[in-house]
């Protein structure tokens, strides 16, 4: 779901709000593990320890500024342009530079934005507008539609706008002219509905309502996805900070494979493994995406069916398509086969080890 705006990424001083928490927990995780395992009858080995946090650290800043440079393109609505949002919603070109053969289509305004669409294969792509800009640019629509030749304007535009003069009593009611062709569209597709639309035309609003809603949650999915990503970098370097024993590496080596997916299998990017591509997050759907395609068992359809999705809400959505492939994401018992294999080796290679050293042990001491 990677996308761009109009007039490029959007980098708002919401980046200082997350960048502040974000440097505050990584700076809180570093100070709790110093204190953590700070020991005072092994001070050369906390030492060392203490000199491979800044690799660590490094490490979550990498992550940090992953998602840095991912949210402006992963960002579900990017920032449009008013001239663009009126082509969309009256067919009316009050001056756009680039104009396109498109599907396009535009929602009702909400929370003092002005929102158009762009109807791709496999997702709709979101642009909205402030209200002040749409409205600055209204009167001139007015009157483009007011000059229009009969039969120039879209039907759904020319009936809406005749009954918007009709009823209106205020020449900036912008929001009563785009309900007023909505209206339109909707009476003549219940009277002539050869593609049988009416329906989800008719729905769509209230569908993009719970969409808004995730929409307006996106800086929980930088959160959530920093936080996760963070502790899973502590996790793969906890055998080299703690010098863990090869049973404990092994354990590690069959939980990881499991603890990276788990967001995915409780709810989070699942459209990720089909045609829309890495998509729902920011940074974590790039890092699952080459996962794509590991066998199935027959029991993984079951266990996927019945596993709560707490974290699909979180999960941001492409909207409505026009097609859609599935390309089957990792699946449970698959994972959780690779993960017990890796760390059975890994035990198995580190028994090896331990048996042959108390064996040269043993005959060194038999020599002796």
């Amino acid at each position: 779901m990677a996308r761009r705006s109009e007039n490029g990424p959007d980098h708002s001083d919401g980046w200082l709000k997350f960048l502040i928490p974000a440097g505050a927990i990584c700076l809180t995780a570093i100070a709790a593990s110093v204190l953590m395992f700070r020991s005072r009858r092994r001070v050369i080995y906390n030492r060392r320890w203490l000199c491979k946090l800044p690799i660590v650290a490094a490490a979550i800043c990498v992550i940090g500024l992953a998602l840095y440079r991912l949210t402006p393109e992963m960002r579900p609505i990017q920032d449009g342009d008013p001239k663009m949002f009126w082509l969309h919603a009256c067919r009316i070109d009050v001056g756009v530079k680039d104009v396109k053969d498109y599907h396009p289509g535009y929602y009702l305004p909400r929370d003092g934005w002005f929102i158009y669409y762009v109807q791709g294969m496999h997702e709709q792509f979101i642009y909205r507008v402030p209200e002040s800009d749409a409205l600055s640019v209204f009167p001139l629509v007015v009157e483009k539609l007011r000059k229009a030749p009969a039969g120039a304007l879209h039907p759904d535009v020319e009936q809406g706008f005749k009954q918007w003069v009709r009823t209106t009593s205020d020449a900036n009611d912008a929001t009563g002219l785009l309900v007023a062709i909505r209206t339109s569209r909707l009476q003549r597709l219940k009277q002539d509905d050869p593609y049988k639309i009416y329906d989800a035309v008719e729905m769509e609003e209230a569908e993009f309502s719970q969409r808004w809603h995730r929409i307006q949650r996106f800086q929980m999915n930088v959160v959530f996805e920093f936080c996760f990503l963070t502790s899973l970098v502590l996790l793969v370097a906890s055998p080299w900070l703690l010098r863990w024993y090869r049973w404990k590496l092994a354990a590690l080596l069959a939980l990881l494979p499991v603890y990276f997916f788990m967001p995915y299998w409780l709810g989070y990017a699942q459209w990720t493994f089909t045609s829309v591509g890495p998509s729902g997050g920011i940074l974590y759907p790039y890092l699952i995406a080459p996962f794509r395609g590991l066998p199935w068992t027959p029991l993984d359809p079951l266990i996927m069916r019945n596993i709560p999705q707490p974290l699909e809400p979180l999960s941001q959505t492409g909207g409505p398509m026009m097609g859609m492939t599935n390309f089957g994401g990792p699946a449970p018992i698959t994972v959780a086969a690779i993960a017990l294999a890796v760390g059975a080796s890994v035990g198995l290679v580190g028994w090896i080890i331990d048996r042959d050293k108390k064996r040269r042990i043993a005959r060194t001491s038999t020599v002796q």
